[in-house]
Order: C-alpha cells, then sequence, then structure tokens
C-alpha cells in the first residue's frame, strides 16, 4: 500500500464439534504475527498473557472471537463469521487468520476471508474514524 489504509478484513467459515464433548474455540485475524483484538494490536506470543487483567492467555483468545458449541453426540457444523479493523501506514503486510480449539474434537471447517480497503486522500491522517493509525507493528 502507498498510502495509510484502513483494512476491514472478514473470516466466514464453521466450526465442526464431532459430538463427544463441547468445544470452545477461538478465532483471531493477525496482522504481521499480531492480533487484531478491538482497536488494538497484541503479540501472537505467550507475552500477550500481560495484556489480560486476569494474568490468563486465553482471557486474550477469547475476546472477540469465541464460540462455544454443545452437542449431545451429535456431530454439528456450525457457521461463525470474525471481523477485525485496524487502519495501518503504506507498507506490505502478511495477514493470517488464527484458530485455537480447547477439548480436541473440533475443527475450523472450510472458509472464506474478504478484505475491504479504504484509503483516504489525506495521507497525513493519524486516525480514520475512531481507528487509529497502528505504527507498531514490524514490516
Amino acid at each position: 500500500m502507498k498510502r495509510n489504509t484502513l483494512f476491514r478484513i472478514t473470516f466466514q467459515g464453521s466450526i465442526y464439534n464431532a459430538g463427544n464433548s463441547p468445544i470452545s474455540q477461538s478465532i483471531q485475524i493477525i496482522v504481521n504475527d499480531y492480533l487484531i483484538i478491538g482497536n488494538k494490536t497484541i503479540p501472537n506470543t505467550s507475552a500477550r498473557v500481560s495484556y489480560a487483567s486476569s494474568g490468563s492467555v486465553l482471557e486474550i483468545d477469547n475476546r472477540n472471537g469465541f464460540y462455544q458449541i454443545d452437542t449431545a453426540g451429535v456431530g454439528v457444523l456450525t457457521p461463525m463469521t470474525r471481523i477485525a479493523y485496524i487502519y495501518l501506514p503504506e507498507g506490505v503486510y502478511s495477514f493470517n487468520v488464527g484458530t485455537r480449539v480447547r477439548n480436541n474434537n473440533g475443527y475450523v471447517y472450510d472458509g472464506t476471508v474478504i478484505y475491504e480497503l479504504i484509503q483516504s486522500e489525506d495521507s497525513s491522517e493519524t486516525a480514520m474514524g475512531e481507528f487509529q493509525l497502528v505504527t507498531n507493528l514490524s514490516k
């Protein structure tokens, strides 16, 4: 990108639960190895625990992208959507979708990622609406 850009990243897919027990699953959008959580970026390392008030990595992983599926012995495919926004300066970025499953009996099944980009005419803008320009990512 040659100008500051607001990205809207949408992941749409399904979570499969084999029906053996409840699953808890977190879906997060990642840019340059940083989780996009709310209006912040958090390193996708064990150091992310310092951003949790409870001292739990699960607290961070569950923010904005948590799904709980309970079934009674029946396999279920549940649709889900995860949307993240981030305002970034000019540069090249790598986006990914990350997941964390607890109970080991479920997984993400199929999915699509959609990227929408909005650029301003004013290249010196430090915010677009409520989204502040994120400058702490390594390129």
